[in-house]
């Protein structure tokens, strides 16, 4: 799957900085960008978890 990249320009504050940089020396990343959108797929993921157990929760409310 193939997707369409936009270049953008973030600010961080120096501890997210320097945990970004930590995460590439360590090898487990090539790149910084490479660490962003990985936290950003895990804060989509995270999201739509707890949108999934709110509904959940609000089935069982109203069918208690």
């Amino acid at each position: 799957m193939l997707f369409t990249m936009e270049k953008l320009s973030i600010t961080l504050t120096s501890e997210l900085a320097a945990l970004v940089r930590n995460k590439v020396a360590a090898g487990g990343y090539a790149s910084n960008s490479e660490v962003v959108r990985e936290a950003l797929r895990m804060l989509r993921e995270r999201d739509s978890l707890k949108a999934h157990k709110l509904e959940w929760l609000r089935d069982k409310v109203a069918g208690s």
